[in-house]
């Protein structure tokens, strides 16, 4: 099943942040705020992808000790 992307509505927007805007938000302007939590949305891909990373290098690496011990003859 392949979903195709659409075009997020404001609504959508909003609840991004939560449904509420901090007083910070509600100065910015719509380009500013749009601005704002993409940048949001990239830190917390960027954390997300670095854990990912590191569970990935952390079982590669128990894999390579189990290879490792295996007794060739």
């Amino acid at each position: 099943m392949l979903l195709e992307p659409s075009t997020p509505q404001p609504a959508d927007l909003f609840a991004l942040g939560g449904g509420t805007l901090s007083d910070k938000e509600i100065s910015m302007t719509v380009q500013e705020w749009i601005e704002y939590v993409a940048g949001e949305a990239e830190q917390g891909l960027r954390t997300e992808a670095e854990r990912v990373v590191g569970v990935f290098e952390r079982e590669g690496q128990r894999a390579m000790g189990v290879l490792e011990a295996i007794v060739c003859v």
